[in-house]
């Protein structure tokens, strides 16, 4: 992982890291949009607001995700703020949290108690550095 693209995820405000979110999330084959509420499953609240500079995408495919990118002027993810996305819908497993910084220890608990996905920069940087060969519907 370099860290000087961890350091630029960090610098990014909150429209420019949802386009890197949503741009590497694209080049694995998922269309990623900025969804109306109609198109967000039921059940859904409003996810922004624990995190309020937090962009909602949302991943159109047979199995439908929210994604939540968070950039770094939010700071790290705590178990509390975590705990508010999880308040806000009916099924998390449909919920990807993005960081820009990373979570605590107790958001990093809270994720795996209640079956949360969430991604930090040690993880998204990768993705976002080498991306797979995904077949073009021509081919």
């Amino acid at each position: 992982m370099s860290s000087s693209t961890v350091d630029q995820f960090r610098e990014l405000d909150a429209e420019a890291f949802a386009r890197v979110v949503a741009r590497t999330w694209g080049e694995y084959g998922w269309e990623v949009v900025r969804p109306s509420e109609a198109e967000l499953p039921p059940g859904t609240g409003d996810v922004t607001r624990p995190v309020e500079a937090g962009v909602v995408l949302f991943v159109r495919a047979a199995n439908p995700r929210i994604i939540l990118a968070v950039p770094g002027e939010a700071g790290e993810i705590t178990a509390s703020t975590l705990l508010g996305v999880y308040a806000e819908v009916a099924a998390p497993e449909d919920v990807i949290v993005v960081s820009a910084v990373g979570f605590d220890t107790g958001a990093l608990s809270i994720a795996d108690a209640y079956g949360i996905d969430i991604v930090g920069p040690a993880l998204l940087s990768p993705l976002t550095e080498s991306p797979p060969d995904v077949p073009s519907i021509s081919d």
